[in-house]
């Protein structure tokens, strides 16, 4: 109870200093360009393990996304320095599946996979003026829709061999489905896969010689894929040409779901006119 009153108190003490400030611009129009890291939120999760855990060789891991922003803001109200925010992004995300033998868990390879897409985003911004507005703090929430650029991506390998393990002989198939529905081993439902995505974001923004330079933290939920996976597995002894055990991977009829929430630090530049 105490941290809730102390929390409502510190952000009536920060709207009305900063309101206090309103004076401060006379433009209406922000257009803002912006570069993020983001990574995966379970990228800074501890995993527990118990005598369940096992590893499972079918999951395809998020390693992090690149995204280059652009986004103008409207001056909806003056005195409270409200703004109506739309933009576009290019974002590039990176994932990794690791080739592991099902029989004794050697890793023989890894799927590199890239995605790009384009996302238009709308929302609403609020700034709080400070030092005479030479700092400026950011509140964005955003509404976006994501387009991949390809619905579809495959990755196939025909029958090779690790050096390290040169008595296993390996093969794959991986495709990578995006902007489509499928019936899922998760049960995602297509009214959750359709939903659009949300952002929120806090932006400090230092007052250059023109324009601020800005530095900021986001967090965007429920980014959606689909996956499928395949792949062979020969062994062999004693230089014999006939495996002597052949083990299979192999896709059901519902797809692999691949769900992220990302964490983004983000640096760019806003121009006033």
């Amino acid at each position: 109870m105490k941290f809730k009153v102390f929390n409502f108190v510190l952000i009536n003490f920060l709207v009305s200093f900063s309101f206090s400030q309103d004076n401060v611009f006379n433009d209406r129009n922000q257009l803002s360009f912006t570069t993020r890291i983001g990574v995966y939120q379970r990228s800074f999760s501890q995993i527990h393990l118990d005598n369940f855990s096992v590893f499972d060789y079918r999951k395809t891991k998020t390693k992090f996304e690149n995204r280059y922003s652009l986004m103008y803001r409207f001056r909806l109200f003056r005195k409270r320095n409200l703004f109506i925010n739309g933009g576009y992004d290019y974002t590039t995300r990176y994932f990794n599946h690791q080739v592991i033998d099902p029989e004794f868990n050697r890793h023989l390879d890894d799927i590199k996979i890239k995605s790009d897409h384009s996302t238009i985003k709308i929302g609403l911004n609020q700034q709080l003026l400070f030092y005479d507005g030479s700092v400026l703090l950011n509140f964005s929430f955003l509404l976006s829709h994501s387009i991949p650029h390809q619905s579809q991506t495959n990755f196939t390998l025909p029958s090779t061999q690790n050096d390290n393990s040169d008595w296993i002989r390996y093969s794959y198939d991986y495709n990578l489905f995006e902007g489509e529905f499928f019936e899922n081993d998760a049960n995602l439902s297509s009214n959750k896969f359709h939903r659009l995505n949300s952002e929120l974001s806090t932006e400090v923004l230092f007052k250059l010689l023109k324009g601020y330079l800005n530095f900021g933290v986001s967090y965007s939920r429920n980014h959606y894929r689909f996956y499928d996976y395949n792949a062979k597995f020969e062994y062999f002894e004693n230089n014999n040409p006939m495996p002597y055990q052949v083990s299979t991977i192999t896709a059901s009829g519902a797809k692999s779901l691949i769900r992220d929430h990302f964490i983004g630090l983000n640096l760019g530049y806003t121009y006033f006119f």
